[in-house]
């Protein structure tokens, strides 16, 4: 889990602005749910945004859409270890 922390954490825009990065790897930061969290975050601590913001609720969704998708291959996998 770490090998793949710390490059998403490096793509997600946390420790390095998503504008210097290469345009190859922005379209796969674009991918991951740390960048949209990351930027959702952003948006509400140092802009005070609420919810209702298109970046903060874009943020919000993608990282449920995530942790749905995550949460049903997981039962899915348990599923078919019962068998």
């Amino acid at each position: 889990a770490l090998s793949s922390f710390f490059p998403a954490l490096l793509l997600s825009g946390v420790l390095w602005p998503l504008q210097a990065i290469p345009r190859g790897l922005y379209y796969i930061s674009l991918a991951l749910p740390t960048t949209w969290a990351a930027e959702a975050m952003r948006s509400i601590m140092a802009r005070g945004w609420g919810m209702l913001d298109q970046r903060v609720y874009i943020g919000f969704a993608v990282v449920s859409g995530w942790t749905v998708l995550l949460f049903a291959c997981s039962v899915r996998g348990l599923k078919s270890r019962k068998k």
